[in-house]
């Protein structure tokens, strides 16, 4: 109550933090969020974030990160992520708040944690998040670029949570660029994880992800994915805007020579020739209201046929 009236200094409050008691101590920091001078408040606060007091500390943090200026915040934000030892759970409460309040250092505050030495996994989704309310500075699409190239799958799969609806629509083009990567990524669940996500991005984006979609669908070479990529280039074709990427798709199938490895046995068939008989299946397997609208993709699939 008394942090609430006027004029109250942080020097009045402050005295409370030495307490015995928890709970003053606990009110005490809270207080510290409700003074009229916030960046007085902030270093009090950031020595704070040690021990149990991190809780009450963190909380009250972000209050008075709101009445200061930028650089201010993150020159303080730059000195606690400074220190080797702090909890993770503080370390990603300090990058949210740097993205949250960029200043002319978020981009190197946010680069030197991606590049420290053993990170945590959760500080560099951490980061990912941060660097996502910073998309008009060029540079931190380098700081995506090496998150979603990364050898943690739980870190690339964070680039794929990203809803298109939530960005700004002149980033949500080169965002998409980011989950292709992905989908080209070593590990074949984090490729059709992306492919399933990429759906959301069809809008507007329908030659790119039907591109991306084509070129695994005939990797032969890669056989856990296919199915994926098929479904969300079958999703991208409904408008009947990328008919010559799913005629060139069947051309490519239909053209592929056998080779010995590809022998069909009892338990698998020629790969291509399953692929083609799949694809021709789903696309037949439309809606009827689709369909009518595939009328010319449906004759050039015909053609390529006979």
């Amino acid at each position: 109550t008394m942090a609430r009236m006027p004029d109250i200094s942080s020097d009045k409050v402050t005295k409370f933090i030495n307490s015995n008691e928890v709970p003053i101590v606990e009110a005490a920091l809270y207080a510290l969020s409700l003074l009229e001078e916030p960046e007085k408040s902030i270093p009090i606060l950031m020595k704070n974030l040690d021990g149990d007091r991190a809780r009450i500390a963190m909380y009250a943090l972000p209050r008075c990160a709101r009445l200061v200026k930028p650089d201010l915040l993150t020159s303080n934000l730059k000195e606690l992520l400074s220190k080797d030892y702090i909890k993770i759970t503080v370390r990603k409460e300090a990058i949210r708040l740097i993205g949250a309040y960029k200043s002319s250092d978020s981009i190197m505050l946010l680069t030197r944690e991606l590049h420290k030495t053993n990170a945590h996994k959760d500080v560099l989704i951490a980061v990912g998040h941060a660097a996502r309310q910073l998309l008009d500075n060029k540079d931190v699409w380098h700081i995506l670029e090496e998150l979603a190239a990364s050898s943690k799958i739980d870190i690339v799969r964070s680039i794929l949570y990203q809803q298109p609806n939530q960005l700004p629509a002149e980033y949500r083009t080169r965002y998409l660029e980011l989950i292709i990567r992905v989908a080209n990524h070593n590990e074949a669940d984090v490729r059709k994880e992306a492919f399933s996500y990429m759906k959301q991005w069809i809008n507007g984006n329908e030659e790119a992800v039907a591109a991306a979609a084509a070129s695994a669908i005939v990797e032969l070479e890669c056989s856990s994915i296919w199915n994926a990529a098929m479904d969300t280039l079958i999703e991208a074709c409904c408008d009947g805007k990328v008919n010559e990427v799913v005629i060139s798709v069947i051309k490519d199938l239909v053209n592929i020579e056998t080779v010995g490895e590809y022998n069909a046995n009892a338990q698998r068939d020629l790969p291509h020739r399953q692929r083609l008989i799949k694809f021709v299946s789903k696309l037949t397997a439309l809606p009827n209201y689709i369909r009518l609208n595939l009328t010319p993709l449906y004759k050039g699939i015909v053609e390529c046929l006979s």
